[in-house]
């Protein structure tokens, strides 16, 4: 059920220009507080994100005391969190061979959102959400053929890009008459890939669970 302070509160972030997506969950974790703890001190803020075991409460947090206005030592909170050993994976560029390495290891539809994916340097959902009336035909500054395509980011703006191969021109040409999503979430399946080149498992690996659509 949601109170005043969560409609004041959810419209607070509104008026700061906070994506919906980010409103519902701050709005969620401070239900969650307030239901959790009734008088605001340091070790009870320091209680409260220990059991809940993720720093990203702790934003959440800074962002409601602001909005209510509560004062808190965020250093002595800090020194009180309980300090979690975790593994971060190494952030890199996949190279040309091994997106090549992906593309030959997946059927279609799998195959087309690597390749798009690498393209256009966009995130997975920003592909999978790619709609026929997005599409439309163009050329780069040399005036060779180019399939335009408008994305929808995830700050829900707009994002507009180009083919540059012509594989994807042909596929997205294909797509001009398409109505609605050019991938139906009906046509992925889960994908189990035999022999397996090792050096490449984890990462092909990797990649299936990301292009596996989020419903």
């Amino acid at each position: 059920m949601v109170n005043i302070t969560d409609v004041e509160f959810i419209k607070w972030l509104k008026e700061r220009g906070y994506p919906a997506s980010t409103i519902k969950t701050y709005s969620s974790v401070a239900n969650t507080f307030e239901g959790s703890v009734k008088d605001v001190t340091v070790d009870k803020v320091a209680d409260f994100l220990n059991i809940k075991g993720s720093r990203y409460y702790k934003g959440v947090l800074v962002r409601y005391f602001q909005y209510k206005g509560t004062d808190i030592d965020w250093e002595e909170v800090e020194f009180k969190l309980v300090k979690r050993r975790t593994y971060q994976v190494p952030s890199r560029d996949l190279s040309f061979e091994e997106v090549n390495v992906l593309q030959n290891a997946l059927p279609y539809p799998y195959s087309m959102v690597v390749q798009l994916q690498f393209e256009f340097g966009a995130r997975i959902r920003e592909i999978l959400n790619i709609e026929g009336d997005k599409i439309s035909e163009s050329e780069l500054e040399d005036k060779t053929p180019s399939m335009k395509v408008v994305l929808k980011t995830k700050g829900k703006k707009s994002r507009t890009v180009f083919t540059i191969s012509d594989g994807s021109y042909d596929f997205l040409k294909g797509k001009l008459n398409v109505k609605g999503l050019i991938f139906p979430r009906d046509s992925f399946v889960n994908l189990k890939i035999a022999n397996h080149d090792e050096e490449m498992v984890e990462e092909r690996e990797i990649f299936l669970i990301l292009v596996l659509p989020i419903a």
